[in-house]
């Protein structure tokens, strides 16, 4: 399954976890796929079998559950919408072994890669993302198929207002991101096994990479406290930081972590 399987989610409500600090250990099972599905409750419902996925930015939810969970619409919206029959909805609580969090923002719709999953490995009715799991300190222990959720008090921004508010604004600049000479990085298509960053193949010279003290070897890890995994990803998220000025970059160098800081470029060409 993609990674990131939607772009939108919705957060129109302070979503507050049950008790900040206090910890749940949750089950989960890990399908021959790599996917981690989960048994959870929806407004006392269920439970129901989800995927737990870390990359997906909203809650998805079949229209199955929708109508077992009595799941309303937002006010103001319509029953028909581009994300299906119901689209975007307010969960009154999410629970999962314990750990609960109310007024949970979702899509409802049927997914056809839901469906194909669903099909191929066993029941799944949708997943549960980062409005839920944000609102948590999260420990993932794979031997014994275990995470552990401890309640904190993050509020997390309200992506579908701010994805829509850049669709619509007209007067909106498009991000130009550096290009690959331009900031000087060769780097593997591959990420490092034990680190899971971007190797750096090679640095050339005069780049903004050389002035910040890059070498080959190097293995890239985040921007500005964002994990990169793959070079597009990595020049999408430059585009974005340069805005703000200078960009930290964390990598390790023969097992050890560094920071090293580039400069906003003088032109940034696309």
């Amino acid at each position: 399954m993609t990674k990131y399987i939607l772009s939108l989610c919705v957060l129109l409500f302070i979503i507050l976890p049950d008790t900040i600090g206090e910890t749940h250990k949750a089950p989960m099972e890990i399908l021959k796929t790599g996917h981690l599905r989960i048994h959870v409750k929806i407004n006392g419902k269920g439970p129901y079998p989800l995927v737990f996925d870390t990359g997906a930015p909203l809650n998805l939810l079949s229209n199955k559950i929708g109508k077992e969970a009595n799941i309303k619409r937002k006010p103001g919206r319509s029953g028909i919408s581009l994300m299906g029959p119901m689209g975007e909805a307010d969960i009154a609580s999410l629970e999962w072994s314990g750990a609960i969090v109310q007024n949970v923002p979702a899509m409802i719709l049927d997914h056809p890669t839901i469906k194909a999953l669903s099909d191929h490995l066993g029941p799944i009715e949708g997943i549960v993302g980062f409005p839920f799991f944000a609102r948590f300190i999260m420990t993932i222990n794979y031997q014994k198929a275990q995470v552990l959720l401890e309640a904190n008090d993050y509020v997390p921004d309200d992506l579908m207002k701010n994805t829509m508010a850049l669709m619509f604004q007209r007067d909106a600049k498009p991000l130009a991101p550096p290009n690959t000479p331009a900031f000087g990085l060769l780097l593997s298509n591959d990420t490092d096994p034990k680190y899971h960053g971007l190797v750096v193949e090679d640095v050339l010279s005069g780049s903004l990479a050389e002035k910040a003290k890059l070498i080959k070897g190097d293995i890239l890890i985040s921007v500005n406290q964002r994990w990169v995994d793959s070079p597009s990803l990595l020049f999408r998220i430059l585009g974005e930081q340069w805005s703000k000025g200078a960009v930290d970059l964390e990598i390790i160098r023969q097992g050890n972590t560094l920071h090293k800081k580039v400069e906003k470029p003088i032109e940034n060409t696309p």
